[in-house]
């Protein structure tokens, strides 16, 4: 439940802001 709702959230993000994709990526990595 938790991870789809990060997912949701990271995407969301990455419309809003671009250059927050990057942090999204290295944050994806560590899990």
């Amino acid at each position: 439940m938790r991870q789809t709702v990060a997912v949701g959230v990271i995407k969301s993000v990455e419309k809003k802001d671009p250059t927050g994709a990057k942090v999204t990526k290295a944050a994806a990595k560590k899990k």
